[in-house]
Order: structure tokens, then C-alpha cells, then sequence
């Protein structure tokens, strides 16, 4: 059970493909309980016996699908244009934004509560009808947690994918009491449970000093790509700048300031990011300078694989005031270009990721060190060394293919469900 599954244009939309099509090569069958919660299809996965249930979103997000609809209809026919989407949101998102951290802060665990209650009706009619040998819980949103009673009252033994804490630095601070209970009771309640690094096993472990169940680590993962690197140089013919590209989101704690400050500083380096909300500071960037910022709105997860592969260097900004990691670091992983990883504070589980694999250079996030990576980098594609003076460790970075995480997964759920059944 995951809220998130494709389309939905999200890391845990992507998490959750990966971890049902790894199931799916091992199980007879395999039931996805997911949100529905694009207005351009459903989700499909390959494999016939792969069964999606996309239940309603709730009253809120369902309200604004057909809200988004209605207007889609009204809009005019024709071809659709080429120009890319504008970043940022318009006045409408911003309500919507703005709706939902309303609803965040008055519902707990947060808006997607509402998922829960259809997708509890889901799993109650299905579990009348077959038998399930094994669940698996994914959270973020946290509401998934709230349909393991049912489970356990089943029968059904389950595991919990946490990833991250719940009870974590964006928790509302009158939900952080319930955010930690809830946490540990899926940890006291599963016979298994993930997450993405050593450090929040080690947080959850510190919480939870009693956890029954056995703990992994599945990080984020990447699918290797041959040739992920065209022929033709990605720079436009002539262009001597150094290409940058950040693909992801940008939240309160992962700040590209330095980075943008950095740019503005030389005439060396361009920037290209595909991200849905560009913070204010790199708006004005790019209208204060269009030639070494290109802000180009979200994009298809195809389509951003395929601007990674363009990129001289990848850029990917630490997380501050949290144990968490960027999963785009690892997808990265999948490209031949050097990662640029920048650190907001000592401890970073990505940075010790992209030295260990031989991936890129690590700064501080800080501008001086941020020049001094970027002298390194441009002198380094002056002279066309930029691709072979990063070679990654091939033993390392195999960690992170989603095939091999998959496997992994689908042992411990073939490890739950041989298991007896608890008195």
C-alpha cells in the first residue's frame, strides 16, 4: 500500500514502481492500493500479475482534480505548444498551496488522511475475499500506517518501508507527539521495516530501543543506463560554459543561495534546473541573468533522466537539520557525468555516498567552496578531463540499482511470509 504510484511525478511515485515491479517478478500476485491522484491515467506497471487499486484521493484532492479538469475542458483545442511550462505557481497553486498546509496542520497525520479512509474500504473488501500472504506498508504520507491495525487483526504479517522518520523536521510541532507514537507502533508492529541510510536506522534505534522487528536499509535507488552520456557535446555548438543541472525539488532545508551567489560571481558556469517551485532567489537570478540560468518547470521523469544525460556536472544540494537524504543523489548515480554534492552540515550521508563511489566532488555549501569546486570542474572540461578524472566505483555504486535493492526486499518479505503465523 502506497499513496503515491505513476504517474504521479514524485520520488515515492517512483520508489513504489520499482518496489512493486521487483515483487512482481518474484510473487503469483501482487495488489497495489494507491492514491488516484493524476488527471492523465492511471497507473499501469508491467506484469500481468500486478493488480492496481487506485482508490479516491479524498474530498480535497479529488475537488481539485476536477477543478483542474473543468478548466482543461474550457481551454481551448489545438495542438499543445512547444514552450515549456512556466516554474513556479500561478495564483491558483498558491491557493491550493496554501489550502493544503491548512489542512496539513489542522488533520493528522496531514491532508492525505483522506486517502486513508477509501483506501481502508479497499483493503477491508479485499481482504473478505482472498488471502494475502504478506503486506507491505510504504510510508510517506504516514496516513498508509494507519491501515496496519487491519492487517495485523487479519493475520497478515506485514512490513513497513519508513524511508524517513516519521516524526521528522517539517512535523507540525502539536502532531510530533502522535508522529513519534505512530512510528513506533508501526516499528512495534512489523515484522520487518526499511529505511534509506544508516542514519535514520540509527535514529529510529535510538527511539525505539525495543523494536521487535528487523531492520534494512533500502536506499533510493537508479537503473543503469548504457551510453547515458550522448556523443554530441550538451553544450550548445561553441559554448565553453560549464553545464550544471539540477533536477528535484527544493525545500525550506536544502538552500541553492550559495551556489546561485557563486554564478552571478562568474561568467564560466551555467545553470539548468527542472524543478516545479524555483525558489524566489533563483527566479531572480535567472531574470537578472537569462544566459547563465535556465529555469525550466517540472518535468516528465523521462524527460529529466534525458537533461541529466546532457549535463557536464550534476549539482545536488545537502539536506540541513536532518538526517534524510536526497534521493536524486543516487539516481544520479546512473549518469556518467561528476556529481557536485554540496553539504549544509557535518554528517551528510550523501556526500560520504559520492566519495565512497569515486562519483564527484564534495564542498561545503558554501560560496568561496563552491568556487573553488567549480575552478576545479571548469579547468577540468578546458582541458577534456572533466568525464575521466571521476571514475565510480562499479562495486560500490551497485548498491544503489533498483534491482539490486529490489532483490533485497523481496527476500525479507519471503523470509515474513514463511514465517509461522504469531499466536
Amino acid at each position: 500500500m502506497s499513496h503515491d504510484a505513476p504517474p504521479t511525478a514524485s520520488p515515492q511515485a517512483l520508489r513504489t514502481a520499482r518496489f512493486v515491479e521487483a515483487i512482481g517478478r518474484e510473487a503469483a500476485s501482487v495488489v497495489l492500493i494507491c492514491a488516484r491522484m493524476t488527471r492523465d491515467g492511471e497507473c499501469a506497471l508491467p506484469g500481468d500479475n500486478i493488480r492496481v487499486l487506485a482508490t479516491s484521493p479524498g474530498w480535497f484532492e479529488a475537488s481539485i482534480l476536477a477543478l483542474s479538469r473543468a478548466s482543461r475542458a474550457r481551454s481551448p483545442a489545438g495542438p499543445p505548444t512547444p514552450t515549456a511550462p512556466p516554474p513556479g505557481l500561478n495564483w491558483k497553486g498558491q491557493v491550493v498551496k496554501a489550502a493544503r498546509r491548512a489542512l496539513d496542520w489542522a488533520c493528522f497525520p496531514d491532508s492525505r488522511i483522506f486517502w486513508a479512509l477509501a483506501a481502508r474500504r479497499t483493503l477491508l473488501r479485499e481482504l473478505s475475499s482472498q488471502r494475502f500472504d504478506v503486506a507491505l506498508l510504504m510510508h510517506e504520507p504516514a496516513a498508509a500506517l494507519t491501515l496496519s491495525p487491519l492487517l495485523s487483526r487479519a493475520g497478515i504479517p506485514w512490513m513497513v518501508d519508513l524511508a524517513d522518520p516519521v516524526a521528522t523536521l517539517y512535523t507540525p510541532a502539536h502532531w510530533r507527539r502522535r508522529a513519534l507514537r505512530l512510528e513506533a507502533d508501526a516499528l512495534a508492529g512489523a515484522a520487518a521495516w526499511s529505511v534509506t541510510n544508516d542514519e535514520t536506522s540509527a535514529l529510529l534505534s535510538a527511539r525505539n530501543p525495543k523494536v521487535p522487528g528487523i531492520g534494512m536499509i533500502l536506499p533510493q535507488g537508479f537503473t543503469r543506463r548504457a551510453g547515458s552520456r550522448p556523443a554530441t557535446p550538451p553544450n550548445r555548438e561553441g559554448d565553453a560554459l560549464l553545464t550544471v543541472v539540477y533536477t528535484g525539488r527544493f525545500y525550506a532545508f536544502r538552500s541553492p543561495s550559495a551556489f546561485v551567489q557563486a554564478l552571478k560571481e562568474r561568467n564560466d558556469v551555467r545553470m539548468v534546473v527542472a524543478c516545479p517551485e524555483p525558489p524566489e532567489s533563483l527566479m531572480e537570478a535567472a531574470n537578472q541573468f537569462p544566459d547563465r540560468f535556465e529555469l525550466l518547470g517540472l518535468l516528465p521523469h523521462a524527460e529529466s533522466l534525458q537533461l541529466q544525460s546532457r549535463a557536464d556536472v550534476l549539482l545536488s544540494i545537502g539536506n540541513a537539520g536532518t538526517v534524510q537524504s536526497p534521493g536524486k543523489v543516487v539516481e544520479y548515480l546512473g549518469m556518467e557525468s561528476p556529481i557536485l554534492h554540496l553539504v549544509a552540515e557535518p554528517g551528510d550521508a550523501a556526500a560520504r555516498l559520492v566519495e565512497s563511489a569515486g562519483a564527484g566532488l564534495v564542498a561545503m555549501n558554501l560560496t568561496p567552496d563552491i568556487h573553488r569546486a567549480l575552478d576545479r570542474l571548469v579547468s577540468a572540461k578546458q582541458a577534456g578531463t572533466l568525464a575521466a578524472g571521476f571514475t565510480r566505483d562499479e562495486l560500490e555504486t551497485s548498491r544503489y540499482e533498483w534491482s539490486t535493492i529490489g532483490k533485497s526486499l523481496c527476500s525479507a518479505l519471503g523470509r515474513i511470509a514463511s514465517q509461522p503465523p504469531a499466536s
